[in-house]
């Protein structure tokens, strides 16, 4: 039986020597593309959904700080039984185990109780209100 390639022509490939078997190298190296962002606007808020697939709600926090909403989200190795007694060797690994981390400028105005959060499928939602700017024009006395 042949392995199907899905690579384009001249790319590289590795052979893994257990197996003699072609794998492509079909997926980019380097960047992990996680927490993928989208912004809606509406008149009275800000809606942003972050693509966070395969963690738990428990792993994920978003909070304030500095006028920048930050959101982080962990995913840990597996543990059980089985990786006790079992000694597993990777030939190819892609999927992340640690900590990723995104910021978003939402200005000194916006506070963390403002913001509403929900995770569903994989999609954080997060709602933050518009507020107006606080504009403070200190008169300086002229003596």
């Amino acid at each position: 039986m042949t392995m199907p390639c899905f690579s384009k022509p001249n790319s590289q490939r590795t052979t893994y020597p257990r197996t003699g078997v072609l794998f492509p190298d079909i997926f980019p190296s380097g960047r992990h593309y996680v927490m993928r962002s989208d912004v809606k606007e509406t008149d009275t808020m800000y809606q942003l959904d972050i693509d966070l697939p395969g963690f738990q709600k428990e792993n994920i926090k978003a909070y304030v700080e500095n006028g920048y909403l930050i959101v982080e989200a962990a995913k840990n190795k597996e543990s059980g039984e089985d990786s006790k007694h079992c000694t597993k060797k990777y030939m190819h690994k892609e999927r992340y185990e640690g900590t990723y981390r995104r910021t978003f400028y939402v200005g000194s105005n916006i506070h963390q109780e403002d913001i509403k959060a929900t995770y569903r499928h994989g999609v954080l939602h997060l709602h933050i209100p518009k507020k107006p700017i606080e504009e403070k024009t200190d008169v300086i006395a002229i003596s």
